[in-house]
């Protein structure tokens, strides 16, 4: 009885460890893997996670391939039991291009593979060239011109950006259109119009980024240095210097301080222009001055006077500048003008004065019936007082100015003077330029005197006025106001108006008044006193 039991609990126990055996190899059995990543057609680069799952009771360990030129190279194992496995690997030791990648599964009983097609390796940046603007000095509207092209994949026309840069910061540029296709597989030509104006003038370098199609893309920046913007006109400035009968010597100047003057041309409304001088002109005449400038990049400038000849006055002049003394003043500017003769019939001009005397010109009117032959002027300015000059004048002081005939008398008539002063001397002495006067020294009565001065225009440098004389020696261009002598002492001059003709004052109509109102008085009181009688 008891061996029959123990035969039944044999067969028992064999029957379960059959069906256990049987069970561990159906669960044992591994069906399939799948390559989760990368997928068909993907575009991979740098430390890329692949990942493969299992179909069935599990895996051992997990091999990871690739292949490109036709054979398979192992490139990582996960050997951690289970239904998931995973594999970080760095691409960019592999040369771009397109791979096969295999996962294959293995446990003690079964081994599967999987096998992904047409993966692409990308871990080349983009190539970017910059075919326009070229460096140098740039105005208004440009064309950015770039070809971003890559060698695997194909470049994100929504990732081109451009901008400019310098010490002063970052200028974005905003694509107003899309960018074109070079080819299907490559890139873009990228062409963008600019309008430089947005930016302020200065240097810049042009910044040019774009990226490729990968999930992390690949980008680069290219760059051009040296884009000069200059959207400023030249300054051009003009002014007088100095005039005869025929001709007009200008001072005048072009700068640009950004591309550079490129021409600074002097024309005239008539007559030939040459270096500084407009030559061939009529005498007495005004004429339109013009001196215009063109930059390195276009910008045009010009800017127009009216300058006239002196007057018709037949004779000859010469001048010249030196640094010659005549006590503790120093000579700024001597001229000699000899006429052949002057007469009521002719108007008479001096001019081309050097710019430091103070003297524009001088017009000469001959107011009697007589002809003078070889007249001499000697004309000579100062920077103070000549020693042979008894008086030096109160105030503030410009310049002196002596003037000696030969062959002239005193009754000649009279002579205007165009004056030229400073404005940093005026300025610079807070003076106000309608208080600026010409001066006649009176040897017989050791007195300066005021002649009547106009103030009649201005230039840039220079404040400009007319006065009458009717006599020729020493003169000084001052200031009308109040001021001290020298070292602080009251002046010891007295300066008085003079009429232009040279008349003497009468007896004033105040006292004219009393006198007759006396008489008128004395006549009625011996009317009345008649009458009493």
């Amino acid at each position: 009885m008891k061996g029959g039991r123990k035969n039944k609990i044999s067969k028992i126990s064999i029957f379960v460890f059959g069906i256990l055996l049987v069970s561990s190899f159906v669960l044992a059995t591994l069906t399939g893997v799948t390559l989760n990543t990368p997928a068909t057609g993907e575009n991979i680069s740098g430390n890329y996670t692949f990942n493969a799952t299992i179909a069935g009771t599990g895996a051992d360990n997990v091999t990871f391939y690739h292949n490109e030129s036709g054979s398979w190279v192992e490139f990582c194992v996960n050997a951690t039991a289970g239904t998931e496995f995973i594999c970080i690997n760095d691409t960019s030791s592999l040369p771009d291009g397109t791979y096969y990648f295999n996962a294959t599964a293995q446990n003690d009983t079964d081994l599967v593979s999987i096998v992904s097609a047409d993966v692409i390796v990308d871990n080349t940046v983009p190539t970017i060239t910059i075919a326009s603007p070229t460096a140098g000095w740039k105005m208004g509207n440009i064309t950015i011109y770039e070809n971003s092209t890559d060698a695997t994949t194909n470049i994100s026309n929504s990732t081109i950006y451009f901008w400019f840069g310098n010490s002063t910061g970052n200028y974005s540029i905003t694509l107003f259109e899309t960018c074109p296709y070079v080819n299907a597989s490559t890139g873009f030509n990228c062409s963008v119009s600019f309008n430089t104006t947005l930016l302020s003038d200065g240097n810049y370098t042009l910044w040019v980024n774009a990226s490729d199609t990968m999930a992390s893309p690949n980008s680069d920046n290219e760059s051009l240095e040296d884009i000069g913007v200059d959207n400023t006109k030249p300054s051009v400035l003009l002014s007088l210097s100095s005039q005869d009968k025929t001709s007009i010597v200008v001072s005048s100047s072009c700068t640009d301080s950004g591309s550079g003057v490129a021409s600074c041309a002097l024309s005239s409304s008539s007559g030939t222009a040459s270096g500084s001088t407009i030559s061939g002109l009529v005498c007495g005449t005004a004429y339109t001055i013009t001196v215009s400038s063109t930059d390195n990049v276009g910008n045009t400038h010009s800017t127009s006077a009216s300058m006239s000849t002196t007057g018709c006055g037949t004779g000859s002049s010469s001048s010249s500048t030196s640094s010659s003394t005549s006590g503790n003043a120093t000579t700024t500017s001597a001229k000699t003008h000899t006429f052949t003769s002057l007469s009521s019939a002719g108007n008479y001009s001096i001019g081309n004065f050097n710019l430091n005397a103070g003297l524009k010109g001088i017009d000469i009117a001959i107011l009697n019936n007589k002809t003078y032959q070889d007249v001499k002027f000697t004309i000579e300015s100062y920077d103070s007082k000549p020693s042979n000059l008894s008086l030096a004048k109160a105030g503030k002081v410009y310049n002196y100015i002596q003037i000696e005939t030969t062959n002239l008398d005193k009754n000649f008539g009279k002579a205007i003077f165009t004056l030229n002063v400073n404005k940093s001397w005026v300025s610079s002495n807070s003076l106000d330029k309608e208080k600026i006067s010409l001066f006649w020294f009176d040897e017989n009565s050791n007195k300066w005197e005021s002649l009547s001065t106009a103030f009649s225009n201005e230039d840039e440098n220079f404040y400009y006025y007319t006065a009458e004389t009717t006599h020729f020696s020493y003169f000084s261009i001052g200031s009308l106001e109040s001021s001290v002598g020298e070292n602080g002492e009251d002046p010891e001059e007295e300066v008085t108006a003079t009429n232009p003709q040279g008349i003497q004052n009468g007896i004033p109509w105040i006292l004219i008044l009393v006198i007759a109102g006396v008489i008128i008085a004395v006549g009625l009181a011996w009317y009345f006193l008649s009458k009493k009688k």
